[in-house]
């Protein structure tokens, strides 16, 4: 039986996102499987992973809020605004506690960011840090962001900050924490960085890499993998007959009276006999298909 639903993974240090997703095994006969946003091997944290069938979906999560845990290293400021940069410039200034806070204010709300030149962000067709590998300094540009909570979790030490940001999707942390540095007259770059929500999914909802290495073909640790239809509690359903679903698997628009206050191109999931069938979109009283799911009934 092939395999569809999500993982939830507390990504270890040291790998990409690339790679955690190389190492779901093959025994869950995973023919396909695509994670959701990308994080860099010096985070950890929550990683959603899709497989199978749930690939499908990925264009319809709701990726509004993220919450992160960082820390930033006052003093030096790094080419990728993280610790696994070259340090390119240092001073002594490390801020206090009451200047850090006076300052957060200024980061809340829809700000203006730029995103770090190493970042996956394409340039003139490329992405922006295979040029900044090549020494070329990409032109990066500003772009706003939301942020809807910023605050000190520690003062670790007179040189480092731990900090806890609920954000909208597309927000580098990394760039965060090099602009309150500036801001405080000082240098400053990412020390360790945990994804504590993205989305829907927390990090109570996460297992480790290494229970899923352990995984097989047991039930019990099939429960593991949350359902496709877990990320759907925000999408109208609709319960379709056998007429209707051959039309929808046909790739045909089927009539609806749906009167909840859907819109037009409203997606909205169909199912049959209580698997998902399909995502479709409302259109002038029709549900036009586009995303059909091969689930077996």
């Amino acid at each position: 039986m092939t395999i569809s639903g999500w993982l939830i993974i507390d990504k270890p240090l040291g790998l990409s996102s690339t790679q955690v997703g190389g190492k779901i095994p093959r025994s869950l006969k995973i023919k396909k499987l695509g994670h959701v946003g990308t994080l860099d091997p010096l985070a950890t944290g929550v990683l959603v992973i899709a497989l199978g069938e749930a690939t499908k979906l990925i264009p319809y999560l709701p990726t509004t809020l993220k919450v992160y845990e960082f820390e930033v290293r006052w003093g030096a400021s790094t080419d990728t605004d993280d610790a696994e940069g070259q340090i390119i410039q240092q001073c002594q200034v490390y801020p206090t506690l009451s200047a850090i806070n006076n300052a957060l204010p200024h980061f809340l709300g829809q700000i203006d960011q730029v995103p770090p030149i190493y970042s996956a962000i394409k340039i003139q067709g490329q992405p922006a840090y295979k040029a900044a590998r090549k020494g070329e300094t990409p032109l990066m540009k500003t772009r706003q962001v939301s942020i809807h909570d910023l605050r000190v979790v520690e003062m670790v030490d007179e040189q480092t900050t731990r900090f806890q940001v609920k954000c909208g999707g597309g927000t580098y942390v990394r760039s965060l924490a090099r602009d309150i540095a500036l801001h405080l007259g000082t240098y400053g770059h990412i020390h360790s960085l945990r994804r504590l929500q993205d989305g829907l999914f927390g990090i109570h909802d996460t297992i480790s890499l290494e229970k899923i290495l352990e995984m097989g073909h047991k039930s019990e640790e099939h429960s593991l993998i949350k359902p496709i239809e877990a990320v759907l509690d925000d999408i109208p359903a609709v319960l379709v007959s056998e007429d209707d679903a051959q039309r929808i698997r046909q790739g045909m628009d089927i009539q609806s009276d749906l009167k909840i206050g859907t819109r037009n191109e409203q997606p909205v999931a169909l199912f049959y006999k209580d698997k998902l069938l399909a995502i479709a979109v409302l259109k002038e009283g029709r549900l036009h298909p586009r995303r059909v799911f091969n689930l077996t009934p």
